[in-house]
């Protein structure tokens, strides 16, 4: 059995809240459809947008100021959708309008009942999303498609795209936070196998849950997680945030400083081994100019 299809229509302005609609709806068991993430490079976007809207199940048209007010494609997405809604047997529920702002509502679809997706903090327990969500497993049972959770059949490729839409939409802190949000998605995934995910995503952890890193300048990072530096013969021992040293050690080969032979990382503890005593301590030196430690003794001097 397939899963309800559901096109979200909507202002580009917008794009950022739909994403995170669209994100929601995918780990919900659904298959939205949204142009940035299905439109191949090449393809006619107006003929794939017009073959989406009539092959989809429900389209979920996303109200905002910007959007009622601009002229342009949204307003000719609109049209299309009426069309396709002309179509359909009466009383099937094809066309919901979803506030993302407070606005007015078009004339030619106030018709139908809004519901309220105004959200500043995602649509975890939101009402206005819950209520989304029962109007299209309605419609979904009345389909006879598939509404349960299950195990989807992934590529590695569609993995680790869903494993950044959840890192990227939620602050993900822990591995067994993002083991948890999978799961709930309906992909289980061992815990040793999502760390080897995130490091082919360049995804480390930051202040702000698990980020990609590189774009970050490496002061930034230091001054955001190292606590403490300490010196023992030619390896430099560095303290950091629990969960923060593999995002340090990054950093720093990231550097590649000519004292930097390697790195080893654990979970709070990164250990810099140099090439001579004299280079750890210029080492030194340089990462006290990026975070301010309390003096410790060096060891074996």
């Amino acid at each position: 059995m397939a899963d309800l299809r559901v096109f979200l229509c909507h202002a580009s302005e917008d794009k950022l809240k739909v994403k995170q609609l669209y994100v929601q709806l995918l780990m919900d068991n659904f298959r939205p459809w949204l142009d940035t993430e299905e439109l191949l490079p090449g393809q006619d976007w107006s003929y794939e947008i017009r073959k989406a809207v009539r092959e989809s199940h429900v389209v979920v048209v996303c109200l905002s100021p910007n959007a009622i007010h601009k002229s342009g494609f949204f307003q000719k997405e609109i049209s299309i959708v009426l069309d396709a809604e002309e179509e359909k047997p009466e009383a099937t529920v094809y066309l919901v309008p979803a506030f993302l702002e407070p606005c007015a509502i078009p004339e030619r679809i106030r018709k139908w009942h809004c519901v309220d997706l105004t959200s500043d903090e995602g649509y975890e327990n939101h009402k206005g999303y819950e209520r989304l969500l029962a109007t299209l497993r309605s419609r979904a049972k009345e389909l006879g498609l598939q509404t349960t959770r299950r195990i989807p059949k992934m590529s590695p490729g569609d993995r680790l795209r869903l494993i950044t839409r959840v890192v990227m939409t939620r602050d993900i802190f822990t591995i067994e936070q993002l083991q948890s949000e999978l799961r709930d998605a309906g992909l289980p995934r061992a815990c040793h196998l999502l760390s080897k995910d995130l490091e082919i995503l360049d995804l480390h952890m930051t202040r702000n849950g698990y980020r990609k890193l590189h774009l970050e300048p490496v002061e930034s990072v230091f001054q955001e997680c190292l606590l403490d530096i300490r010196l023992v013969g030619n390896v430099l021992w560095l303290k950091t945030l629990p969960g923060y040293a593999a995002a340090l050690g990054y950093a720093i080969e990231r550097e590649n400083w000519p004292e930097v032979v390697g790195c080893l990382a654990g979970d709070d503890t990164v250990l810099v081994m140099t090439d001579n005593i004299k280079s750890s301590r210029r080492l030194k030196k340089r990462l006290q100019t990026y975070r301010r430690c309390s003096p410790k003794p060096d060891v074996g001097l």
